[in-house]
């Protein structure tokens, strides 16, 4: 299986623990497909990403969410934060780097394989922490304004053409006013923003295809979010 499959599901794993009441592992392996072994890898990925704290209730085979679980960012909490937070794992793995040179380990393939895991964790950390954390569009608001648009320039540009003796300027509808929808670019990188234009598209990418569509609007020239359809 591939890393770009595995952080779809592992997403999709972390959104169902959050969102459900009963997560057990029975549950999760029955609802994903996978295997004991490949739920416990995910949960590791997770918990050791930061963005689970998780504990087994055995008598209800149910897993605990811990309350301090969140990637929730209040608007008083710095983004430099969120962005350290990820830089845990750089260090964690420099230092086992250095362990393993001096037992004489194969370095370079040391250094390759917990460069690729540092890479995994914070793009999980990274995806995990948008899912929750993005403004999600109010896709309503957006219908109605472009309904009333269309009927704007329908009158502009069809009815005072046809007629301008009956359709005049004077009785034609106020043009309506954009909505207020977030600007979900710049969110982005007031989340992260020390992360690159090809990060970002990358990231917005990935969540689409893990059931968390983000697409671009080019009539009202905004991201589209709506993660629960």
């Amino acid at each position: 299986m591939s890393n770009k499959e595995k952080i779809l599901r592992q997403l999709n794993i972390y959104f169902n623990i959050r969102m459900t009441e009963y997560h057990g592992p029975s549950e999760l392996i029955r609802r994903f497909g996978i295997s004991k072994r490949t739920l416990h890898r995910d949960l590791d990925d997770l918990r050791e990403s930061g963005l689970l704290k998780l504990k087994y209730d055995r008598k209800h085979d149910n897993y605990i969410l811990n309350d301090e679980s969140s990637t929730e960012i209040s608007s008083d909490q710095s983004a430099n934060t969120v962005e350290k937070k990820s830089g845990r794992f750089k260090k964690r793995y420099t230092k086992k780097n250095a362990a393993d040179k001096r037992k004489g380990g194969n370095r370079n393939e040391d250094e390759m394989i917990s460069a690729r895991r540092h890479q995994h964790l914070t793009r999980l950390y990274r995806l995990g922490t948008l899912i929750f954390s993005l403004t999600p569009t109010d896709t309503e608001a957006v219908s109605e304004y472009l309904y009333d648009l269309e009927m704007y320039h329908f009158y502009i540009h069809e009815l005072m053409k046809e007629d301008p003796e009956k359709y005049t300027i004077d009785e034609a509808p106020d043009k309506p006013e954009l909505p207020d929808i977030t600007d979900l670019k710049a969110e982005y990188y007031s989340i992260f923003p020390y992360s690159s234009e090809r990060t970002r598209q990358r990231d917005f990418e990935t969540l689409t295809r893990a059931g968390f569509p983000i697409h671009y609007d080019r009539r009202i020239k905004r991201y589209i979010y709506e993660p629960y359809d």
